[in-house]
């Protein structure tokens, strides 16, 4: 399954993933057992439009995780240390994957 080419059927489910704030390694892992992340980005460079919907679709995850942050910071049945962890490690995710949008601005 390694070699194959990436089907209609798994571009969009990929595209339903990441664009929910899931990772492209769960997705394929669920559905794509033989496929690898590796396989994946290599598939990607080929196929220039499924790369502009694959990047669009990473940019409305970003915004999702955003408000799950949010939601996991108000949360008051979840202790507070691990509120904040939670929330530290995927503002840290955001502000190196999409640094003009999520980084501080004092490390701009």
């Amino acid at each position: 399954m390694e070699n194959k080419p990436l089907s209609s059927t798994i571009k969009e489910g990929l595209i339903n993933r990441v664009s929910t704030g899931g990772t492209v390694k769960s997705f394929l892992i669920r559905y794509c057992p033989g496929f690898s992340r590796a396989h994946f980005y290599r598939e990607l460079r080929k196929d220039l439009p499924f790369a502009a919907e694959f990047a669009f679709a990473r940019e409305i995850g970003a915004s999702i995780i955003a408000d799950e942050i949010l939601t996991i910071v108000d949360d008051e049945t979840i202790p507070i240390d691990s509120r904040r962890l939670r929330a530290k490690v995927r503002l840290k995710l955001l502000s190196c994957w999409w640094p003009k949008k999520y980084r501080p601005a004092s490390r701009k």
